[in-house]
């Protein structure tokens, strides 16, 4: 089995313009934990997760909480915070050479590609639902 056989093809994407507001409005609304950075073309130029989204927000202890954090995400581009350095994986790899690099990278997803372009995404909850349906036969 390859991963363009299990990815999640239809991928929610920013680019590196857009706000922490709206990362954490699109993956509150698709229930994600992670969103790829693509450049116009398609090509992955960082990705973003919740840990980059909490680690870069106002403390909730903190004196006018929610007028504070609504002017630093509506503020802060996602360029500032994202993650750049990101790797990749291609459609047609296996889904062993997945498993075995979200493991080694400690990450919870991938950005897959052809051409070097995003087509995808794999991610842990990818192998989980693969893991369940395995165990269910």
């Amino acid at each position: 089995m390859k991963i363009k056989d299990v990815m999640t093809s239809d991928v929610a994407t920013l680019n590196a313009n857009a706000t922490l507001a709206q990362a954490r409005e699109l993956m509150e609304s698709k229930r994600i934990r992670q969103i790829p950075i693509v450049d116009k073309e398609g090509k992955v130029e960082g990705i973003i997760s919740k840990r980059d989204i909490y680690a870069a927000s106002v403390s909730n202890l903190s004196e006018n909480y929610e007028r504070s954090k609504n002017l630093l995400e509506g503020r802060l581009q996602i360029s500032e915070i994202m993650t750049t350095d990101v790797e990749t994986i291609e459609a047609s790899e296996s889904l062993s050479s997945a498993a075995v690099k979200l493991q080694e990278l400690r990450v919870g997803a991938l950005p897959v590609v052809e051409n070097g372009k995003l087509v995808g995404v794999i991610s842990s909850s990818d192998f989980l639902g693969i893991a369940v349906m395995l165990l269910e036969k």
